[in-house]
């Protein structure tokens, strides 16, 4: 017989079987898996979902919403956002998994899948200018650009659209637009002309990319001229006065008056081109710079040579003797131009004692 009386405590648990993974979605080994892709375990029988926050690890990592459903045995991670196109994600899991009984997983389970299936980069196969189908070289400076020309770019592939500012430049700046003309077409056209006889650069970066992701094979850079037959500026070639004789830019001459309030006509400025008359009239210009006299001086009469337009003829009425006064016609983009908006480059300027 016993010496004494023995006892004990034990407690019977439940299944003590340890689940395991069924199947994955995607399969190991995936490629071509849509950006959108939900991922998908199933297990051998209910898992205790709260397990899997740090039973299933996703590298590179994303946030996701869980959801469960056939009885707790089938676990889908929806992404929060897009998985990224051309990425290959490992997931690993861990026996920190447990069904509802509390039993680890079996084993450790890990498999990989590569979102898309297209990793070719895009190539920027062609740029010109909207007025000729010439082709711009990298190597050289792409001339007979016109000063509202339209940019075009066409791409080898389809390409994401969204803030293409952020891949494209010009140097010197130009504020523009860019306009896609097909999934493999972009034009970029000036807010304003672009400057006559300007060099200008454009750049492609390399991370303009694909709609799938994939960035451009290099970037590229183009030299062009804005010397198009349309796109060059207008000149004085002279002005000349009642006796024939020529003045030239920033000249200091004496004219010979007597008296004050005086006229002064038949003054003739020649041009290289046909000249838009009011953007001409509007930015000429004649004042009183100094002297003993009174500062009346005024341009009272303008008759062009039409059709040509090429030379204008102007009046002056009010010179006063000992008197200095600057003849100017302004240049640049908000002087005088030509008929084609051309502008000069410059402002011509004489300058006259009396």
């Amino acid at each position: 017989n016993l010496a004494e009386q023995l006892s004990y405590k034990f407690t019977v648990s439940g299944e003590t079987v340890k689940p395991y993974v069924v199947s994955t979605y995607p399969n190991y080994g995936a490629i071509g898996i849509p950006k959108s892709t939900n991922i998908i375990i199933t297990f051998s029988e209910p898992i205790d979902n709260s397990s899997l926050i740090d039973g299933v690890s996703f590298s590179p990592s994303f946030n996701y919403q869980l959801l469960m459903a056939n009885n707790n045995t089938v676990a889908i991670f929806d992404p929060v956002e897009y998985l990224e196109y051309g990425t290959t994600y490992l997931v690993t899991i861990n026996q920190n998994v447990k069904d509802i009984e509390g039993n680890p997983l079996l084993q450790e389970d890990t498999f990989v899948f590569t979102v898309g299936d297209d990793f070719t980069k895009p190539v920027l196969i062609s740029v010109r200018n909207s007025s000729s189908t010439n082709l711009w070289s990298e190597s050289d400076i792409n001339e007979y650009v016109e000063k509202d020309d339209t940019i075009v770019f066409v791409f080898s592939k389809q390409m994401n659209k969204n803030n293409i500012e952020a891949y494209i430049s010009f140097s010197p700046s130009v504020e523009g637009s860019f306009t896609w003309n097909n999934d493999y077409q972009l034009s970029f056209t000036p807010n304003d002309i672009f400057d006559i006889l300007e060099v200008y650069n454009v750049n492609i970066s390399e991370s303009l990319s694909d709609i799938n992701g994939n960035e451009l094979e290099q970037s590229y850079s183009f030299k062009f001229k804005i010397n198009g037959t349309d796109s060059l500026p207008p000149e004085v070639i002279k002005i000349s006065s009642p006796d024939s004789t020529n003045w030239q830019n920033n000249q200091f001459i004496n004219i010979m008056t007597d008296g004050s309030n005086v006229f002064y006509t038949n003054i003739q400025i020649h041009f290289s081109h046909p000249m838009h008359q009011i953007k001409v009239i509007n930015n000429l210009s004649v004042e009183y710079i100094g002297g003993s006299g009174s500062s009346g001086v005024q341009i009272i009469k303008y008759i062009w040579n039409s059709p040509s337009d090429t030379i204008l003829r102007i009046d002056l009425n009010g010179l006063d003797s000992g008197n200095f006064y600057e003849l100017k016609i302004k240049g640049e983009k908000d002087g005088a131009t030509d008929k084609k908006n051309n502008y000069l480059l410059e402002d011509y300027i004489i300058y006259f004692k009396t």
